[in-house]
């Protein structure tokens, strides 16, 4: 569907960025050279119908996901109860 393609779409522009700062992330030892990448805040959209536990739960699990095997890659959450609940 449409909001997978976006996704894969940023993944791969993300990677591409990654490539380029990788470098500079070995170079400083990760100070600097990393990637934002930031997840779905429309996982609170209570048209969704998730409840607190589940956007945690889906926060982690697509951080999981979206950072696994990305060392200079920043997995963003967005700063919303959910959000910071995900990060404890």
């Amino acid at each position: 569907d449409d909001e997978q393609v976006a996704w894969q779409l940023t993944d791969r522009l993300v990677r591409e960025a990654e490539a380029v700062f990788l470098p500079v992330w070995q170079a400083t030892r990760g100070d600097d050279g990393y990637v934002s990448f930031e997840l779905d805040p429309l996982l609170e959209d209570p048209g969704r119908g998730l409840s607190p536990d589940e956007q945690v739960k889906a926060y982690v699990e697509l951080g999981k996901r979206w950072g696994a095997g990305h060392p200079n890659r920043m997995i963003k959450i967005p700063n919303t109860p959910s959000g910071r609940a995900a990060l404890e």
